[in-house]
């Protein structure tokens, strides 16, 4: 058996002591690593709509203002005056999504022009604007994009014999182009209003404001969901209009 002079214990002793200290600073770090990631999926999984209803409840909720057979809803404007293809397909088309969506849009930039300052209205007409003009520049020339890929792909005779598919495919294709670009416009709106005047978004969202601040800004949230949850909490009527009275300046 060896033995260690005082020095030597001492010195293995301190070995020891910064070696156990070194193995828990190690332990400690990848508990703190290990728990960030947790942390972080946790964080990513949180939908924003839970805090708000059930999803299917927030789906019935959609359903029952979108599919109103007896009394579908019109859009903000005069459909016998409908002059392009996208306010065609808004007023006439078999899925009356966007017509309850340009119901809250519309709605929305209303109640926003009524309660900023003059110097700030420039800002939100020019949203708006381009908006439109960049939905339907886009609308016609996927429109045509579509009639010519028909016209190459089908005969006369199987377009007809395939009129119905075809007509509903092109009204999914031109329906979601619609749809983006108002989605695009209302969050826009909203990074305006939270930038400069977010008492504004809380009068207008009074319910479940932060959770609406998170799905407002989303690119990817579906807004079929969005409108039912709106519905359910009563800020919009069957029609998608903001029912909300804001408080004049």
């Amino acid at each position: 058996m060896i033995e260690l002079s005082n020095t030597q214990e001492s010195k293995m002793l301190t070995f020891l002591e910064i070696f156990k200290g070194s193995i828990m600073k190690k332990l400690i770090l990848m508990c703190l690593v290990i728990a960030t990631m947790f942390a972080n999926v946790e964080s990513t999984s949180k939908n924003p709509f839970d805090k708000i209803a059930p999803l299917d409840k927030i789906r019935a909720g959609s359903d029952n203002i979108i599919y109103q057979w007896e009394d579908e809803p019109l859009p903000s404007f005069d459909c016998d005056k409908d002059t392009n293809t996208a306010e065609t397909l808004i007023c006439f088309g078999r899925w009356r999504y966007n017509a309850v969506l340009d119901n809250f849009y519309t709605s929305y930039y209303h109640i926003i022009m009524q309660n900023i300052p003059d110097d700030k209205k420039a800002t939100i007409k020019k949203i708006a604007k381009e908006m439109i003009k960049e939905r339907n520049n886009e609308v016609e020339q996927a429109d045509e994009e579509i009639q010519k890929y028909n016209n190459e792909m089908y005969t006369d005779e199987e377009r007809v014999g395939k009129r119905s598919g075809l007509q509903l495919s092109w009204e999914e294709s031109i329906g979601d182009i619609i749809s983006a670009h108002y989605k695009s416009a209302i969050m826009e709106f909203t990074r305006f209003i939270l930038q400069y005047d977010p008492h504004l978004f809380m009068q207008i969202f009074h319910t479940h404001t932060e959770e609406y601040k998170i799905i407002f800004q989303d690119k990817e949230i579906e807004y079929y969901d969005v409108l039912g949850a709106l519905y359910l909490d009563n800020l919009i009527d069957k029609t998608g209009k903001l029912i909300v009275k804001v408080d004049s300046k």
